[in-house]
């Protein structure tokens, strides 16, 4: 009864919630029934709103702007639970997460959400003492990826400030031991130097000997979508090489696009695997493959 025995209640949607949320891969339905279960605990253990804001990031039923201010309600009710001072990284997370969101309102314009997401990761980096190196790391490859897609301003200054930001990314993993935020730090700058027409020789070898580092650390078992990155990020260096003339590399981009392909094997991988076969696509016609 939800009355008399309010605690075995609430545990029983929190519980079903919990497991439903964990299946995957995780339909549309069970995603709906997930969040219903724990809305009905939320208001008494707020700590469910963070898994509630992630249900409503992916979720595909109903309405998509019903679904996003549902997600940014949930993220703010997540960060305020959070003591800034007491715990810096996972403040940030939620932080980074929040101004994320802001940035994917639907029918939202591009420029200007992408301005309210800049803000707020670089609000969250201002506040963060030094000790926090992690968090700064992760909210320094974010403003790397603002900056890269950012509209306003000038175009050589915003690619320098996304290298920039990347670059101090990566220098400062040596004061951690997190293998995927090392892994990501490189990747963010790789994805810096990999411009399609526009990257010199000097800047793909560089993002070539970036994507090295960052195979061995990852696990494909435990991340089998950040390795199939790298294997994406190496198959384009090689399309940029083919289409300055190096058919040499024709074979590497067959093997590194084929490895991605493998690895992103889940339902929700579907645009990924047509970008990584595009980009094949488009090697083997300038090598004049046809017949491929």
């Amino acid at each position: 009864d939800p009355h008399s025995d309010r605690e075995s209640w609430l545990a029983c949607h929190e519980g079903i919630g919990w497991l439903l949320a964990r299946q995957a891969p995780l339909t549309p339905p069970q995603q709906q029934e997930a969040i219903e279960h724990l809305e009905c605990a939320v208001g008494e253990r707020p700590y469910l709103a963070a898994v509630l804001a992630r249900l409503y990031q992916f979720h595909t039923l109903g309405d998509p702007c019903d679904n996003w201010r549902q997600r940014v309600a949930y993220l703010e009710q997540d960060a305020a639970l959070i003591d800034r001072s007491a715990e810096p990284d996972r403040w940030a997370t939620a932080m980074n997460a929040l101004a994320v969101a802001h940035q994917e309102e639907p029918d939202a314009d591009f420029s200007a959400a992408l301005e309210r997401r800049l803000a707020g990761h670089a609000q969250v980096l201002a506040a963060l003492p030094a000790a926090a190196a992690g968090a700064g790391i992760e909210t320094r490859i974010a403003l790397s990826e603002c900056y890269r897609f950012r509209c306003q301003g000038d175009a050589a200054a915003n690619l320098a400030a996304a290298e920039g930001y990347a670059r101090a990314a990566l220098a400062a993993c040596h004061a951690i031991d997190d293998w995927r935020l090392q892994a990501e730090a490189l990747l963010a700058l790789a994805r810096v130097l990999v411009r399609p027409g526009r990257s010199d020789a000097a800047a793909l070898a560089e993002a070539r000997a970036l994507c090295d580092a960052a195979a061995p650390l990852i696990d494909p078992a435990l991340s089998p979508a950040l390795l199939a990155t790298v294997e994406t990020f190496r198959t384009d260096i090689c399309l940029e090489c083919i289409v300055a003339g190096d058919l040499a590399q024709v074979e590497p981009l067959l093997a590194h696009g084929h490895a991605a392909l493998a690895l992103l094997s889940a339902p929700e991988a579907l645009r990924d695997r047509r970008v990584v076969r595009q980009v094949i696509a488009d090697g083997l016609l300038l090598a004049g493959r046809y017949e491929q």
